[in-house]
């Protein structure tokens, strides 16, 4: 079935209860949330985890305070926009992430050949390795651009007040 998906150029809606396997196939995940709530997430499975424990983690972390300190008589100045380093990494992760992507794709496209393992044993043991490191980095890229994209809209929202 993987091997077929990976062949169809038209659109799959899949329901499954395999992580592993929506994983693997997946290239977007539409999570139901409750209250009628949908995401859109491109990637697969662990995409999705990775974007909701990041999720749980902003909703607990305390909403930061202005910070006094002793002797001042004025409040700490406020950042308005984003560093000039974290903006250039805002812009250049959606590159980044694509690059990634793309290795990925490159990646897996071998695995659908049935025969791939078998005769290109060591290759085949680098690109599974590769493809566990693509995975943690593209987490860890979508995790950094949402962080950015939050910190940048957070900063536009307190300086217009």
């Amino acid at each position: 079935l993987e091997q077929a998906l990976a062949r169809y150029d038209g659109t799959v809606i899949l329901v499954s209860h395999d992580r592993a396997f929506v994983d693997r196939v997946a290239s977007q995940v539409l999570a139901f949330e409750g209250n009628g709530r949908l995401v859109h997430i491109h990637g697969g499975y662990s995409d999705y985890l990775a974007w909701r424990q990041r999720q749980q983690a902003l909703a607990a972390a305390p909403a930061s305070e202005t910070i006094k300190r002793p002797g001042s008589k004025r409040p700490a100045r406020q950042a308005q926009k984003l560093s000039y380093k974290e903006q250039r990494q805002l812009d250049a992760l959606p590159g980044q992430i694509e690059q990634l992507e793309a290795e990925q794709r490159r990646i897996e496209q071998r695995f659908c050949d049935p025969d791939y393992f078998s005769r290109q044993t060591e290759a085949y043991r680098r690109d599974q390795q590769r493809l566990q490191q693509l995975t943690e980095e593209l987490a860890a890229a979508y995790q950094h651009w949402e962080a950015l994209e939050e910190k940048q809209q957070r900063l536009v929202a307190a300086s217009a007040t």
